[in-house]
């Protein structure tokens, strides 16, 4: 069943989603399910031109929305009956669908929404441009991994969920859950499309709906969508538990499509959530034009260049600037962005030494190159795949946090070897990888003045023979913890730790 909120429909098997549904076993005592304020970046979305069709969208950057495509078509005739919506105190007819997309069908279902009028000063989370590792293998986020899931609409419990008519209290709702899987989907326009999975459980006896067959218990709270969550959002957080991250910190996986019933009763206990990875989208996303989104040209260039950018406005404070092409934008004037992203596999960004680029929202390295001589200032540093590297430093108000799930950082610079100060925290998860060059006059080095938390990979390349002495290649001055920390500091190695030489390599 589709999760578009709607007077009366329900489709036999797959259907749009609306609200959150919260199991049985919820306690009033803890955080409450209805999102005051965590969450502004989820807004919600009512039609002009139709009284009961509703949904739930993202702010992925100040004047746009991301939700699903099928919020605006009328789920018995198919046909396309909305327009022109009203987002965020705003009404706006600049919605575009992605291609292939077939009407109630699943691949394909996602639509971006372009604002008038810039929102500021509304935290948001870093979208996922780019599956895990950065390479042309896709690796999605693993099963077991646990998710929220944000909307506005129906509400209910698991053995007493809302029906697709209601009730509705027109509140933003959050719940959690956990990855259950990722599986390829078809329409007659997409041969094969992959989305994400989840089933709602009941934590008060987690196997009885367990298809998945998790072997991570249900969280408190557990929950599951219903009519009006379509659209919204799924996000995740890098360093595992949802607590682990702000909301600045958690990242946007998916998009509700709807939900499969397994269970007994529609939107209930047994039931599987449905989710389209933003991911697939992103190149599309960025050959729009969207006001706002300011996407670098082919070729290398100048940042204060007009030609450097696609529409010739060199972006500003509430904008993303966005390399997705071939080339390389170099840095020539301090600057100041909304977001900073890049995921072409043959993008580059280079902030020379002695100037900076402040990112305000977040950074995100999915693909391509990022070179920090200067000051990257960033409050997140959010990398699924791509390469950092430099000599400079990566900072933000009251301390940045770099994220490397799937990329590599490799310190130094193409000519010289060299220390990358990063004014915060670093957590590298498993599929990321640390590289350093080791020579007899010296070595790369990260440096980290808040706590390390190492995963993955430590790979170090030998650029002389002999080495006379002991290199630390990262100190942190918070502290180290992860598996990798632990493998530095044992005397053997776990079969996941790659090192192309390990001694005298040392993390302080």
């Amino acid at each position: 069943m589709l999760l578009a909120g709607s007077a009366a429909f329900v489709l036999a098997s797959v259907a749009p989603a609306s609200a959150i549904v919260i199991n049985d076993a919820f306690s009033p005592f803890s955080p409450s399910v209805v999102d005051v304020n965590q969450f502004p970046n989820v807004l919600s979305l009512n039609s002009i031109t139709t009284e009961d069709l509703f949904c739930t969208g993202t702010l992925i950057s100040p004047r746009v929305v991301v939700t699903a495509a099928h919020c605006f078509f009328d789920p018995t005739t198919k046909q396309r009956v909305v327009n022109t919506v009203s987002v965020g105190g705003q009404t706006t007819s600049n919605i575009s669908l992605a291609p292939g997309y077939v009407p109630l069908d699943i691949p394909a279902d996602l639509a971006v929404i372009a604002l008038p009028n810039a929102i500021t000063n509304v935290p948001r989370s870093a979208l996922q441009l780019g599956q895990l590792g950065g390479g042309p293998k896709e690796t999605p986020v693993p099963n077991e991994t646990p998710i929220y899931i944000v909307g506005y609409g129906n509400y209910g419990t698991g053995t007493n969920p809302p029906t697709p008519d209601g009730p509705n209290d027109g509140q933003r709702r959050k719940a959690q859950t956990n990855i259950g899987g990722y599986s390829p989907q078809s329409s007659p326009t997409i041969e094969s499309q992959n989305v994400y999975l989840s089933q709602f459980r009941d934590p008060a006896n987690p196997n009885r709906f367990n298809d998945f067959n998790l072997s991570t218990p249900p969280p408190m709270l557990q929950g599951g969508v219903a009519s009006g969550d379509s659209g919204g959002p799924t996000f995740y957080c890098p360093a595992g538990p949802l607590d682990k991250c702000t909301t600045p910190q958690l990242v946007q996986i998916g998009v509700t499509f709807g939900v499969l019933q397994f269970g007994p009763k529609l939107f209930g206990y047994g039931d599987v959530g449905v989710w389209n990875p933003t991911a697939l989208f992103a190149d599309w996303i960025s050959s729009l034009g969207l006001p706002g989104m300011l996407v670098a040209s082919a070729g290398i260039y100048n940042w204060s260049d007009p030609q450097a950018w696609g529409n010739g406005a060199i972006p500003g404070s509430q904008d993303v600037a966005w390399l997705v092409k071939q080339g390389s934008i170099t840095l020539d004037t301090n600057a100041q962005v909304d977001s900073l992203w890049i995921s072409g596999g043959q993008s580059q960004f280079v902030i020379p030494t002695s100037l900076g680029l402040a990112a305000t929202t977040n950074t995100n390295l999915a693909n391509g190159r990022l070179v920090v001589n200067g000051i990257l200032d960033t409050p997140f540093l959010y990398m699924s795949g791509g390469v950092l590297n430099g000599a400079g430093m990566i900072t933000g108000p009251g301390g940045t946090w770099v994220a490397n799930v799937g990329g590599v950082v490799a310190p130094g610079t193409a000519s010289a070897l060299g220390t990358l100060t990063i004014q915060g925290n670093y957590f590298q998860g498993p599929s990321g990888e640390l590289q350093v060059r080791l020579a007899g006059i010296g070595n790369d080095r990260l440096t980290v003045t808040g706590q390390a938390t190492l995963g993955g990979t430590l790979v170090t390349v030998l650029m002389s023979s002999p080495l006379t002495r002991q290199y630390t290649v990262l100190h942190a001055d918070g502290g180290l913890g992860g598996l990798l920390s632990a493998a530095l500091h044992s005397t053997c190695c776990p079969t996941f730790l790659k090192l192309s030489h390990m001694m005298p390599t040392t993390f302080s």
